[in-house]
């Protein structure tokens, strides 16, 4: 099976072979169209076409993100299909927001929080006793003179 990388290169050193007299501009166009045309999926190929790729380079770029993203949707419906859970119970997470990992961070977003009000509450008593010695210190000085 070939990648979409070796039908870009195949195409590319065709063209420059084949069409070694013809302006730069016009194989550049030519090449897309045969590249667009030897997609072997039909969707792909519609889809590639709608965006008008003005280049090899081009067309391929948006073959491999739209070849990337249709492989990423089938995985995450294949992910949602094996999961056990029913439709309403997916839409009641969606919802709510009842992800495990989301539950996981909020747990330690929780305990941050409360570290950071400890260490807020050190700091004010920490300070208020340095002011303190702060003040002895300075009616000490006052009184010595």
């Amino acid at each position: 099976m070939k990648t979409l990388e070796d039908l870009h290169v195949d195409i590319r050193r065709l063209a420059v072979l084949t069409f070694q007299t013809m302006e730069y501009s016009e194989r550049k166009r030519i090449s897309c169209e045969y590249f667009v045309d030897a997609l072997n999926d039909p969707d792909l190929t519609l889809r590639v076409r709608e965006r008008d790729p003005k280049s090899l380079d081009e067309a391929l770029r948006i073959a491999e993100k739209l070849e990337l993203w249709k492989k990423d949707s089938e995985r995450r419906l294949g992910e949602a299909k094996k999961s056990k859970l029913s439709k309403d119970d997916r839409k009641m997470r969606e919802v709510t927001g009842e992800e495990p990992k989301v539950k996981s961070l909020a747990k330690a977003y929780g305990g941050l929080k409360k570290e950071v009000e400890a260490q807020k509450k050190k700091a004010e008593r920490d300070f208020a006793e340095y002011k303190k010695q702060a003040w002895m210190t300075i009616e000490e000085i006052w009184r010595n003179e």
